[in-house]
């Protein structure tokens, strides 16, 4: 079979799948049916196996046995659009690894940290309730950094039951996922039992209240609600986050080596719809640790629409979720993200595809959005996708995807025109010793804020990337950076967008801003400032009355589940977001201006492509773009608009209206458009004077 799409950008769209994506009786397990049907070869399938005895109660391939029916489907679901559950056995699952490996495709098994209380097979963890995950809540979940009853570690059975599996199956990896990477809830709560508690101090020596010390051993309520008092108290907190991040560190060192000896990959789901501090302050995990320690693969999981179709939680989601892409690339230079697309879960029963086409398509083209600017040039924020799930999807909608990719891809030789936030190791570390004494907006609320409020970045840079940088900076928390970093960001060539701690003077650094604001509707009271964009009249009116409510850190309520809330934040006035986003969309209104939230990239000289969003969830909207350089053609590239778009030409609208300076696009309802602009007259090396220096 020729797939219908062979580029190497195509097979970086990793699939994360149920087995019921197979059929079990083909002689090769379904293998070429479903890459017919999907159209290209994938680099790796990710099956969802689901469940932890998969490799817990593996027994060898001396016999053949059927697998569990929560293998063989997650949650053990029936059916899926395509077909019953079937009965696959150990050998069908190795005959599929071979047949898919002879397509140059890998197959990994993707684990779940989850019990179901022996619904579908005596569950090993019948026999070792000590790994339970426990907080003051109930739950079916296992923590993998707990200890047996004889005191060793429970890891390192894991670690060598997984190695052992893959071997046998012949499979290229193991996907860690829910509940086990990370643990269920959040350090807020958990866990607290008496051997996490215990492990804690011997780790760090600290010495416990007698009465936190007299409890241990037993896990009363009571005893759980005082060690998380403790624990959790401000003065606590960020020891108790790094001892999680060391022992989460520890064990993917012993699963990475494990599984790198015997010729395996590791891919972790180590943050959960989280940038890296939010993970780290919530999760306990420090995401740089884990990519140290070996780990092969990230597959961050922005799902916004999913999560939003199938909860309470506000549209704004969207911003919140997909910024931990390039926050994420910035903290991690070089590692392999994946993000999850969300596209429909048989077992979880939502289907964005079919139920929220232009919001799936807005999500897919928006991934792949984000650069990275390093000393190589811009890089893309993200490797590719992982489809969340791959099973039942029929071949024409696996063709629109692939249309979908190929747009998204397509964007890869480009340049950034528009904003690029500043990541700093430094800030963050500093960040999270002083955000529970001040409930500190962090850099990844502020961005996301303004996203909502119409003002989108293209880009991330780390601080020592700086000088590579050829576009506006936003800097978060100005005042969090190093001395050295902070003269970096003087230095900047370019227009500087810089928020700060209200008490922080820009003159006591030597920056000389052309604008400074004061947040004067928030008590906390944010500043603002910088150069090379002026705070004109009509910006300032934008502050306006604001009468949201104020959080202090005494009244913060921490998370119990990071998907459908955040963190306590001290107000930041909508008036305040509104002035920064309208700062930060002039910074690079040089070329191109328009009346919605707009992302700007430059390719060969004279060639641009802007990202156009609708904001409304409802209406459609007709966003106005202008042009310092007469547009010679402006083509869609993107499923909406079907018909030309309509220039601007003696006063009327006219599809046959150019060359023009100013154009109209129609976009759907919470959707995006994609259009491809030329420009009549432009071929300087510098994009027609795109982002010129201050």
């Amino acid at each position: 079979m020729k797939p219908a799409d062979s580029s190497d950008s195509v097979r970086e769209v990793r699939i994360w799948m149920q087995l019921l994506g197979f059929e079990r009786n083909d002689p090769d397990r379904g293998a070429k049916r479903y890459l017919d049907t999907i159209g290209y070869r994938p680099k790796s399938i990710v099956l969802l196996l689901y469940h932890p005895d998969f490799a817990q109660l593996h027994r060898g391939m001396d016999e053949e046995y059927e697998l569990f029916a929560d293998n063989a489907a997650y949650y053990g679901i029936p059916r899926n659009t395509e077909r019953e559950r079937q009965p696959w056995t150990n050998y069908d699952l190795r005959t599929l690894a071979r047949a898919l490996k002879a397509e140059g495709v890998e197959l990994y098994a993707g684990l779940m940290g989850a019990a179901l209380d022996s619904r579908f097979h005596r569950e090993w963890v019948e026999e070792h309730p000590e790994v339970f995950y426990v907080d003051s809540r109930p739950h079916h979940a296992l923590n993998l950094l707990k200890r047996f009853r004889d005191g060793s570690y429970y890891e390192d059975f894991f670690v060598e039951k997984v190695r052992e599996t893959l071997v046998d199956y012949e499979l290229a990896g193991v996907q860690m996922a829910d509940m086990f990477y990370t643990a269920m809830g959040t350090r807020a709560t958990g866990d607290v039992s008496s051997d996490m508690v215990e492990q804690f101090l011997k780790m760090t020596g600290i010495q416990a209240p007698i009465q936190i010390s007299e409890s241990l051993g037993t896990d009363t309520a009571e005893a759980l609600s005082e060690r998380q008092k403790w624990l959790w108290s401000p003065s606590m907190r960020r020891k108790w986050l790094e001892f999680y991040a060391i022992r989460w560190e520890q064990f993917t060192k012993k699963l990475a080596d494990a599984l790198h000896s015997a010729g395996k990959k590791l891919m972790v789901l180590a943050q959960y719809c989280t940038d890296p501090v939010e993970t780290y302050y919530c999760l306990g995990i420090d995401m740089k640790r884990i990519m140290n320690a070996g780990a092969d693969e990230f597959c961050p999981n922005p799902l916004p629409t999913s999560v939003f179709m199938d909860s309470k939680i506000p549209a704004s989601r969207f911003h919140f979720m997909m910024t931990m892409i390039p926050l994420t690339a910035a903290y991690l230079p070089g590692a392999k993200l994946y993000p999850m697309l969300n596209v429909q879960d048989a077992s979880e029963e939502w289907n964005v595809l079919k139920h929220e086409p232009v919001r799936f398509e807005r999500d897919l083209l928006t991934e792949q959005l984000y650069r990275r600017i390093t000393k190589e040039g811009a890089l893309p924020a993200a490797s590719g996708y992982l489809i969340c799930l791959g099973d039942g999807i029929a071949k024409e909608d696996w063709t629109h995807m692939r249309n979908l990719f190929s747009v998204s891809f397509s964007l890869r030789n480009y340049e950034v025109i528009s904003p690029v936030v500043l990541w700093s190791d430094h800030a963050m570390d500093r960040y999270l010793d002083e955000y529970p004494f001040s409930l500190r907006p962090s850099i990844h609320k502020e961005l996301w804020e303004l996203a909502s409020h119409g003002a989108l970045i293209g880009a991330a840079a780390r601080t020592e990337d700086i000088a590579y940088v050829k576009a506006p900076l936003f800097v978060s928390g100005f005042d969090l950076l190093s001395v050295e970093e902070q003269q970096a960001v003087i230095r900047h060539p370019y227009p500087v967008i810089a928020t700060a701690h209200p008490d922080f003077k820009p003159a006591s650094v030597g920056f000389t801003p052309d604008f400074l604001l004061s947040d004067t509707n928030s008590p906390y009271g944010g500043i603002v400032f910088g150069k090379g964009v002026s705070l004109s009249e009509d910006v300032l009116s934008l502050m306006g009355p604001d009468d949201n409510e104020d959080v202090l850190p005494e009244n913060a309520v921490d998370p119990l589940n990071v998907v459908l809330s955040t963190v306590s934040y001290r107000k930041v006035s909508d008036g305040f977001f509104k002035v920064i986003a309208a700062l930060l969309n002039r910074s690079f209104s040089s070329v191109f201006s328009a009346d919605g939230p707009m992302v700007v990239y430059a390719g060969d000289p004279g060639q641009y492509k802007l990202y156009l969003y609708n904001t409304d969830p409802e209406h459609y909207s007709r966003i106005t773009v202008r042009s310092s350089l007469p547009v010679e053609s402006a083509a869609v590239e993107s499923s909406f608009p079907r018909l030309p778009l309509k220039y601007l030409k003696n006063g009327e609208y006219l599809y046959d209206g150019a060359p023009s300076r100013e154009f109209r696009v129609k976009i759907a309802p919470d959707g995006v458009s994609v259009i491809r602009v030329t420009m009549a007259s432009c071929d300087s090396a510098d994009h027609c004077g795109a982002n010129k220096k201050v």
